[in-house]
């Protein structure tokens, strides 16, 4: 900071001393001087070492755990913002560029949206190369053809995010060309066709990066810190747009509908992300919601808090499928321990929580509560079911309680108990009806249904001695009635099913 301020005084005692020359003369060498004071304050800013970014690598890992398939990565969106928040979500979602085949990232960053229009293709590749990052001039050669894309230099002296990104870059990939472009206001219609462009431009080894903040609200926390419930208001917006994301890949047409009237107005770039999940070339990907998070922790002092989003996009042979990932995990498990607490009247106030697309759709859910014991631990309640209408979030609430004063088989938890509870969660998966019953595995969920009445058992966690499909479907005929064989009447139909558990740590 020091070194900012000498070169501040420095760049000031230039400008008095250059104003009293010829006005030619001296517009020339205050632009000069001007873009010089830029560059190194953008250098100074973001220059990081790499005992840094391995410190950044470890703390984004450790709060966003989430593993790749190596090579399926197609669309990656990351923060723009340059917090500490910020960049620990950019190094997890980052990871898919390790060990990988990528060759050429297609860097796509939000612009000043008032001053072009389009998309800017950088006239000096030179600035932007590295020892390990090069510019694809074919690539912006290709791209320059299209009359959207043009040479303009002016918004890459004037845009911190792509050479912070790049920094990234140089840190997780290894031999990659990036196509550096910063986009600035266009129509829906303009984003549809930059979209076709890109894809018709990228190869089977390409990766477009996205590079967009959320959104940017009132620091909440600077303005109210003890107000709860403006957090969860900041909290609720994001989840609007976050939800619309990946609801796109799904056609869901009406959430767009009621997003893009607001939110997502706000951004080309993520007008331009909605165009590309709706192109037939990325019509079969999986989408990962790697995080959310803000800039409340680095500037609570602040009047304005940003709040950041990342995603992965990956190939999916079975079309667009939104999966539940570590982040929606440990969200599920917070509202399942708010749930528990208010059941006791403990905390009645609502926790900031980011609710995704898969999290406010129908699921089925088994909420499972275990207890410390002399025995070690043990089972206190389990509630669930296989189907519901109910979202995701409303049966995690229900089940929670209800396995903690319904399961007949235990005592009601008592409130002493709620520290050393553990909850452990069980989305249901792949329901299937089964009319052979020697495809039945000893790890299958089993669901067994008999006129109105069904009964369900959990796979298995360890192998059991001896195991068949005949005993375990005889256990839950008893559950129903007396008559051990009831699976094998006509009536009755069985369905496996395999659960995604997690559980609190």
């Amino acid at each position: 900071m020091r070194d900012f301020k000498i070169f501040s005084l420095f760049f000031i005692m230039i400008y008095e001393a250059v104003i009293t020359l010829p006005h030619k003369v001296y517009a020339s060498f205050f632009s000069f001087v001007y873009s010089l004071f830029f560059l190194v304050t953008a250098c100074g800013l973001h220059a990081q070492t790499v005992e840094e970014f391995q410190y950044i690598d470890r703390k984004g890992c450790s709060s966003y755990p989430v593993r790749w398939e190596k090579n399926t990565a197609r669309i990656l969106v990351v923060p723009q913002g340059q917090s500490h928040q910020a960049q620990f979500l950019m190094a997890a979602t980052y990871q898919v560029l390790k060990d990988t085949d990528i060759d050429t990232i297609v860097l796509v960053c939000q612009g000043d949206e008032d001053s072009f229009y389009g998309v800017a293709l950088p006239l000096d590749c030179e600035s932007l190369c590295s020892e390990k990052l090069s510019i694809d001039t074919d690539f912006i050669a290709k791209l320059s053809e299209h009359r959207l894309f043009y040479y303009y230099q002016v918004p890459f002296s004037h845009n911190l995010s792509v050479p912070f990104q790049c920094k990234f870059l140089e840190f997780y990939g290894q031999d990659i060309k990036i196509v550096p472009l910063i986009i600035g206001s266009i129509s829906k219609a303009d984003a549809f066709e930059m979209a076709i462009v890109i894809a018709s431009c990228c190869g089977c080894n390409s990766l477009i990066v996205l590079s967009v903040d959320i959104g940017l609200h009132e620091n909440v926390v600077y303005h109210c810190p003890c107000d709860q419930s403006k957090i969860c208001t900041v909290y609720d917006q994001d989840g609007f747009l976050i939800q619309a994301i990946q609801s796109i890949g799904l056609q869901k047409i009406e959430v767009q509908e009621n997003i893009l009237s607001g939110d997502l107005e706000r951004s080309s770039v993520f007008g331009l992300l909605f165009e590309l999940l709706q192109i037939s070339y990325f019509k079969n990907l999986s989408s990962y919601f790697v995080g959310y998070t803000t800039s409340n922790s680095d500037n609570k002092a602040m009047e304005s808090v940003e709040s950041y989003g990342a995603f992965v996009f990956q190939e999916n042979e079975t079309g667009y499928k939104n999966h539940i990932g570590f982040y929606e995990q440990s969200q599920l498990l917070q509202h399942a321990r708010t749930e528990l607490h208010n059941f006791f009247e403990l905390n009645e106030q609502r926790l900031p929580s980011m609710m995704s697309y898969e999290m406010m759709q129908p699921h089925g859910v088994y909420a499972s509560l275990y207890g410390m014991s002399d025995h070690g631990v043990t089972l206190r309640g389990c509630m669930g079911k296989v189907e519901s209408r109910l979202s995701l979030m409303q049966m995690v609430s229900q089940m929670t309680q209800l396995a903690a004063y319904k399961d007949i088989r235990f005592y009601p938890l008592r409130q002493k108990e709620l520290v050393g509870t553990i909850i452990s969660l069980s989305l249901i998966h792949d329901l299937e009806k089964i009319d052979n019953y020697e495809d039945i595995r000893e790890f299958d969920g089993l669901m067994l249904q008999y006129d109105d009445k069904d009964v369900v058992s959990l796979p298995l966690k360890i192998s059991t001695p001896n195991w068949n499909y005949e005993s375990a479907l005889n256990k839950l005929s008893e559950q129903i009635s007396l008559h051990s064989c009831l699976w094998k009447k006509p009536r009755a139909k069985v369905f496996t099913f395999h659960p995604q558990v997690f559980q609190e740590e």
